[in-house]
């Protein structure tokens, strides 16, 4: 909850773009577990909404944070 509180305040620090078919969403680690999300300003200016698919983006303001998944470490993102 810790870094869940952090995000609220600045959402890109400590956090990493990801790439390919994770496009438009970011990752944060939380000990053995990564924190799948998208931050509704940067995904619309970077036109990203098409990757991330959210079926409430329109729903969302520019400061909403979207979580899609944790996950654990060795398993990778296969699943998303």
């Amino acid at each position: 909850m810790n870094k869940v509180e952090e995000m609220r305040n600045d959402p890109i620090r400590n956090s990493i773009e990801l790439n390919y078919d994770l496009k438009g969403k970011r990752r944060v680690r939380i000990g053995d577990y990564r924190l799948i999300y998208a931050v509704c300003l940067d995904c619309r200016q970077k036109g990203y909404t098409k990757f991330n698919q959210c079926y409430d983006c329109k729903s969302h303001n520019d400061n909403s944070i979207v979580y899609f998944d944790v996950i654990h470490r060795p398993h990778g993102y296969d699943d998303l």
